[in-house]
């Protein structure tokens, strides 16, 4: 699991930007502040939750959240089925 998450990390340094965009707003309160989010499948049952501040030439990731796929539904209000 370490490595998976080193091999994301290591993409944004190099300028890969790893994952898929949330577009479900208002986004959970805990990430109220944040005006972009995105989420990493790290595995089958993990995500990782992240968010880009900066500008265009100087982008800085920001790594917010790990959870489980379970947690992550609940947060965001999926349902489960």
């Amino acid at each position: 699991m370490k490595q998976l998450i080193n091999e994301r990390a290591q993409d944004m340094r190099n300028g890969i930007m790893p994952g898929d965009y949330i577009k479900k707003k208002p986004y959970p309160k805990k990430y109220r502040g944040y005006s972009n989010l995105y989420r990493i499948k790290i595995s089958d049952y993990f995500r990782l939750i992240y968010t880009i501040i900066g500008t265009s030439n100087k982008k800085v990731y920001l790594i917010l959240d790990f959870l489980d796929h379970d947690e992550y539904n609940k947060l965001f209000g999926y349902r489960m089925s």
